[in-house]
């Protein structure tokens, strides 16, 4: 559903979803433990479903003020698990790569006029993504706990529209989390992870013609 209320000052969309996975294919790795060799193998290892919905807002309450804030929710689940993928240890309790329960996302823009010069957008936004998980058996150690991550953004367009001059920072309270991660023989106590960009500023200068 998409809607416009108050005289298009405030939207609001709402969206739900069903998907059936029949046959999944997934990546596992297996360790021998009389060679000491991993191999990684590829099968179908069972069905799943995902089913959600998502909410988006955003509301004008005054010309100068723009809000808006959205919210998903994810029910990712195996429904079946086979039997070669039992022996490696899957169960029906772990989670699906990459599919946090919980997402959700707010932002503020003020725009303040500068005489007859131009107007000065100042932007704050939040976005907050629940525990991840990025291994097949949903190990510990590459697994990203629930974070949030803030973002800032002051900006001054000319009375024209012709360019813009902004300054910002992102990931402006410095978190630290992981984007992705693989375990490496794990069971030794090696994994691998790529990590976020830390807090970061910039200054750009747009001009259009």
């Amino acid at each position: 559903m998409k809607s416009e209320w108050l005289d298009r000052r405030l939207r609001l969309n709402l969206a739900a979803f069903f998907s059936d996975y029949e046959d999944v294919q997934l990546t596992e790795q297996h360790l021998d433990p009389a060679t000491g060799t991993q191999t990684i193998v590829t099968q179908n290892a069972g069905d799943a479903e995902i089913k959600g919905f998502e909410v988006e807002l955003e509301a004008r309450p005054v010309a100068q003020l723009r809000l808006n804030a959205a919210v998903g929710y994810l029910d990712a689940k195996y429904t079946r698990i086979s039997e070669a993928a039992k022996e490696n240890g899957l169960t029906l309790q772990d989670k699906l790569i990459g599919t946090p329960e919980w997402t959700a996302s707010a932002g503020a823009e003020y725009t303040i006029p500068v005489q007859e010069r131009g107007d000065l957008s100042l932007r704050a936004d939040y976005s907050y993504r629940a525990e991840t998980h990025f291994q097949l058996l949903n190990e510990p150690t590459v697994a990203q706990p629930g974070y949030g991550l803030v973002n800032l953004r002051a900006a001054f367009t000319s009375a024209a529209g012709n360019w813009t001059v902004a300054a910002g920072l992102t990931n402006a309270t410095d978190k630290r989390y992981m984007a992705s991660g693989v375990s490496v023989l794990d069971s030794l106590g090696f994994t691998v992870g790529w990590y976020g960009r830390p807090r970061e500023w910039y200054l750009q200068n747009t001009y259009r013609f």
